[in-house]
């Protein structure tokens, strides 16, 4: 959960920040970018798959995951 709310405070300060002072749109995808990193990396959550999302067969990412 520490991951969740590391990403949650960087996006609440951000939408703080912005609407006092309209920040720079690429300063907030940017900080988009590094709250989801934060919940990826501190949470250990890690998309495997897509599944049959396209009826093609199962979409799995392997070692990409990580990514």
């Amino acid at each position: 959960m520490r991951g969740f709310y590391a990403g949650l405070v960087l996006l609440v300060v951000t939408g703080f920040l912005d609407d006092f002072g309209e920040l720079n749109h690429r300063y907030k995808f940017v900080a988009q970018i590094v709250a989801a990193v934060f919940i990826i990396y501190f949470s250990k959550v890690y998309l495997h798959t897509f599944g049959n999302l396209l009826a093609f067969g199962s979409i799995d990412f392997d070692m990409l995951a990580i990514l």
